[in-house]
């Protein structure tokens, strides 16, 4: 499998995971444990990873997962470079300076940022929020 390839599986595992494990985030159960990721409306870079320990530390191995399942399909190389994306992509998807600016907006939308605000809507990636329902209108 090429370079390329390898990185997409990598990124698109951990969209995966991350988008069920946000779900699972956002039960009763479990939203006293991601509450503080959510204390503040207004995100910026800095909120991306206001979280417990414990919920930073899952929410992020998604992409590591695949490469544990695959190995040696999925390059040492494609795993780094495909989390590194992922880990960039948070930072981005909290900061609406940077999801307006015109270098990313060709890419980034308020999508998550929405969901900051609504809390029960846009778990992940829109295309995983749309296939489960939870995409919000007009976002």
């Amino acid at each position: 499998m090429n370079t390329f390839l390898q990185i997409l599986v990598v990124i698109l595992s951990y969209d995966i995971f991350f988008y069920y494990f946000h779900r699972l985030l956002h039960l009763k159960w479990c939203y006293p444990y991601h509450k503080k990721h959510h204390e503040t409306l207004d995100t910026n870079w800095r909120t991306t990873f206001r979280a417990d320990f414990i919920e930073n530390s899952v929410s992020g191995i998604g992409g590591v997962v695949i490469y544990g399942l695959v190995y040696p399909t999925i390059s040492f190389n494609a795993l780094v470079i495909g989390n590194l994306y992922c880990f960039l992509n948070g930072f981005v998807d909290h900061e609406p300076r940077l999801v307006n600016h015109p270098v990313f907006n060709w890419w980034y939308t308020d999508h998550h940022i929405n969901h900051h605000k609504y809390f029960t809507c846009n778990y992940g990636r829109k295309w995983l929020d749309y296939l489960h329902g939870t995409l919000r209108k007009n976002s």
